[in-house]
């Protein structure tokens, strides 16, 4: 896996550790001076998040800072994701190619009112250009918001993904 390690251990006072040391992100190694990663909660969580072109790329870039899911039923990130969680980023179909801090998370039922607030308030975050995506999301239920922070690409790392799941939560 390149000589990625990822550990997540308990430190000496209980906190929660995690630390991405040597991890070579688009080319330029990572040592402790970004942010190291450390919080403090024991819960932190990983996630694979599988996501398709362009919003991966998007995301990568910058330029998508808001995931969204949408659904019929209360799946997974629906209140399982917080802040401080962390995000493997998944293509769809391909290897695991990036890392990201959740910042902010945002879970509620669905209705046409609040499609339209979120919509009108937060499109640019999102990065949709689908004409008929907002259309698509009206017979959804719930929705899942995750601000997305220090994003990292990854050399693309081999990861075998199964099932038809988009969101997977790793349980420790």
């Amino acid at each position: 896996m390149h000589g990625m390690a990822l550990p997540i251990a308990p430190h000496q006072n209980g906190m929660a550790a995690i630390i991405v040391p040597q991890i070579r992100f688009s080319d330029r190694p990572l040592g402790m001076s970004t942010q190291m990663w450390y919080h403090h909660r024991l819960e932190t969580t990983l996630h694979l998040v599988i996501l398709r072109e362009p919003y991966l790329s998007r995301i990568l870039s910058g330029q998508k800072r808001i995931e969204s899911r949408f659904a019929r039923d209360r799946r997974p990130p629906f209140a399982r994701v917080n802040a401080g969680d962390i995000l493997l980023l998944k293509r769809a179909g391909g290897s695991l190619v990036g890392l990201a801090l959740v910042k902010h998370v945002i879970s509620r039922a669905l209705t046409p009112d609040v499609l339209d607030e979120i919509r009108y308030n937060y499109a640019a975050d999102l990065a949709i250009d689908d004409p008929h995506f907002w259309q698509m999301q009206l017979h959804k239920r719930y929705v899942t918001l995750i601000w997305i922070d220090e994003v990292y690409p990854l050399s693309p790392i081999p990861l075998s993904h199964r099932d038809r799941r988009g969101w997977v939560v790793i349980e420790r």
